[in-house]
């Protein structure tokens, strides 16, 4: 490749990038995430019902419904849902090149053997319990709709850009926490159960609003 960008070739997606001084051309990975469907209740969900199959391939989002059940208007996707897969998306190129470079194993591992947990809420982890490993971005970004391309564009790019910064410093990358200022958090983790174990270790690690919001004012990435 000669510079960095994007094409097609025989329906599907490729980019070409700079990486640790390696000029790279990787097909755009297909993606595909479980997701709670808009408006159901979160805390007590149907599995049968309220689950959702969203996936990305070659630049095209597709939904998938629980077999046998009949859609009615109610059954949509996240208002996040560009975030979501983005995330997705950002994740895998993270895997591929982490491969690539044989580091990160920890989560190579963790996310080819069985998958990664997406949490988004309106509310934010207080900075100086971050876990070692996780890499804060998006405190700088406007603040935009959840539902809109930016949001997306934010999700991808600033993942991509805290994960080369763990290359360059030769420091582990385990996840990324995605700030969206006075929106909320988007967090990566290895399941959700260990999500839930982190946030539990103190009341006061994460709450709704923007209590938190402020601390990460001069944090910028890390």
């Amino acid at each position: 490749p000669e510079g960095e960008g994007h094409f097609s070739f025989e329906g599907h997606m490729y980019i070409t990038f700079l990486f640790d001084k390696d000029w790279l051309c990787m097909r755009v990975p297909e993606v595909w995430v479980l997701s709670q469907r808009s408006g159901c209740d979160k805390t007590h969900m149907n599995p049968e019902k309220d689950i959702l199959k969203i996936g990305l391939v070659d630049g095209r989002m597709y939904l998938v419904s629980p077999r046998g059940l009949r859609l009615t208007k109610e059954y949509k996707p996240s208002f996040d849902t560009k975030v979501i897969l983005a995330h997705a998306v950002g994740n895998a190129i993270v895997v591929s090149l982490s491969m690539y470079k044989n580091i990160n194993k920890e989560f190579v591992d963790g996310t080819t053997n069985r998958g990664l947990a997406l949490a988004h809420w309106h509310g934010y982890i207080r900075s100086d319990l971050i876990p070692e490993g996780w890499s804060v971005h998006g405190i700088n970004n406007p603040h935009v709709a959840c539902s809109s391309p930016q949001s997306a564009i934010y999700a991808l790019s600033g993942k991509l850009d805290v994960y080369i910064e763990r290359v360059s410093t030769k420091t582990e990358f385990r996840g990324d926490v995605h700030i969206e200022p006075h929106h909320g958090t988007n967090i990566v983790f290895p399941t959700l159960a260990d999500l839930g174990g982190y946030l539990s270790t103190q009341p006061s690690t994460a709450v709704l609003g923007n209590k938190y919001l402020y601390l990460y004012e001069n944090m910028g990435s890390l």
